[in-house]
């Protein structure tokens, strides 16, 4: 079966008058395996109260699924959680991320990064928590339509390389 873990860091977000807006991502991580079963789901490292149907990296892992009308099997997750829950740094918005990225790795990486960021950011409800978890960096967000959150300042590197698009980049670590 196929297998993939994704690291997600921690997040500060509503920085200066950037309320909403502006977001940062810091050097604390959560790892979050994925690894493809033909039944079931099995969430491991985490409270047992967050190990059903209802936890984030699951939902997120499904609703990419459901964007590329894909049929969700079976999945064994494990969580190495590291960003300290309702503290403020992106805990929920890391889980998100990390299904969604998780689902589209292990289906051959067919969403963009700003699909990826739409199906995230409509589950969180605030850009500036899930955007800069695609990147180390800080980032400006803006919402341009109900559903389609834009990123537009990319950080020097990403200036420099000629690119403005973030890297969805698994950690195989």
């Amino acid at each position: 079966m196929k297998r993939v873990t994704i690291r997600v860091p921690a997040t500060t977000a509503n920085l200066g008058p950037g309320f909403d807006a502006f977001g940062c991502a810091l050097s604390l991580y959560t790892d979050v395996t994925f690894e493809e079963t033909d039944s079931g789901l099995e969430i491991t490292g985490c409270d047992e109260a967050y190990t059903g149907p209802d936890n984030l990296a699951y939902t997120a892992y499904c609703a990419v699924l459901g964007t590329l009308s894909e049929e969700v099997r079976g999945v064994k997750i494990h969580i190495d959680a590291h960003i300290p829950i309702c503290r403020g740094l992106g805990s929920s918005a890391a889980l998100l991320v990390a299904g969604a990225m998780g689902a589209n790795v292990l289906r051959g990486n067919k969403l963009s990064t700003q699909g990826l960021l739409n199906i995230t950011n409509a589950m969180e409800g605030h850009p500036d928590t899930g955007s800069p978890h695609t990147s180390v960096r800080i980032i400006i967000t803006r919402i341009t339509s109900a559903d389609s959150p834009q990123n537009r300042i990319p950080s020097t590197d990403a200036r420099a390389n000629g690119t403005t698009e973030n890297p969805v980049i698994p950690s195989n670590e």
